[in-house]
């Protein structure tokens, strides 16, 4: 069955929980500064390490009897970055994304793989991100990449404005490979840019070449996506996925932070069960914040 065909018929997925944040401040890990963890699978101990994480996590599903989701690492992995890091000339898109498809063989948990891009500039500053057309030439050649390794689903995540997400959706729907776009969002169903979520969701839907699979919300803590859903309730029913952070903390306040606080996993796992109900979420994980510990938890409660 393929991730659409389980979609459809109301399966619930287990997406990871953390990978950048637990690298990040692991001191065995040296990130690049232009592509942060996408350059581990060119060493041998931290490409060990980054295969350790998945198969965690992939893991924490089997035993829910759930079906995992992982992800390649190259949400910093743009080829403007790419061509700035110490790895510029190799396909560090292609390289990533067999490593996953690699560790998914390898796992015996049969995870369905995805492959993340990221925002051009921070996440959380709006102001940094491209035009539409700025944004399809800037992110063309990793789409292109990544849609040629056979993955299940490329998610732009950590979005904060419509006008980048426009520009994703454009090349991502021209693809071959089932897509969605992931945002970033505030209490009141705005994006960071302050577009409110339904506008952003019609504008994409209207200007595809082909349908995504749905929407997603990440980076943002469950409470903060449930009221953000109440002040959004036309496209409640399109956004399949989050992967939430364990902090309500705002964007502002976690922005740079160098230590991530949040909830202990079962009050995470709560707050997230909680953000269920009612809901279209098919796909759920972790992000900023997150452990195996936060995704144990939520297995539980699922399972």
């Amino acid at each position: 069955m393929n991730l659409r065909e389980a979609i459809g018929r109301s399966e619930t997925i287990l997406a990871e929980g953390s990978v950048f944040e637990l690298l990040r401040r692991d001191p065995r890990v040296a990130f690049d500064p232009d592509i942060a963890h996408a350059g581990l699978v060119y060493d041998d101990e931290s490409r060990e390490l980054l295969a350790a994480i998945h198969r965690e996590y992939a893991g924490i599903a089997r035993e829910a009897g759930l079906r995992p989701l992982i992800f390649a690492d190259t949400w910093r992995a743009s080829a403007e970055r790419v061509a700035r890091s110490r790895f510029r000339g190799l396909d560090v898109n292609g390289d990533n994304a067999r490593f996953i498809l690699g560790v998914a063989a390898a796992s015996g948990t049969k995870p369905y793989v995805a492959a993340y891009l990221g925002p051009r500039g921070d996440a959380y500053r709006p102001a940094e991100a491209p035009s539409r057309d700025d944004a399809i030439r800037l992110h063309a050649p990793q789409v292109e990449s990544l849609d040629a390794c056979g993955l299940d689903l490329l998610v732009a995540a950590t979005l904060p404005s419509l006008e980048e997400a426009r520009g994703i959706a454009a090349l991502l729907s021209n693809g071959r490979t089932p897509w969605m776009l992931s945002f970033v969002v505030r209490r009141d169903g705005t994006l960071l840019d302050g577009t409110p979520l339904a506008d952003a969701v019609g504008r994409i839907d209207d200007e595809a070449g082909s349908p995504s699979l749905g929407y997603s919300i990440n980076c943002v803590h469950p409470d903060v996506f449930r009221a953000a859903m109440e002040s959004a309730p036309g496209v409640a029913s399109r956004v399949i996925a989050l992967q939430a952070n364990a902090s309500a903390l705002s964007p502002e306040e976690l922005d740079g932070s160098e230590s991530v606080e949040g909830d202990v996993p079962d009050r995470w796992a709560d707050a997230m069960s909680e953000a269920r109900e009612g809901s279209a979420l098919r796909i759920v994980g972790g992000c900023c914040g997150t452990s195996p510990e936060h995704l144990r938890a939520l297995a539980r409660r699922i399972s």
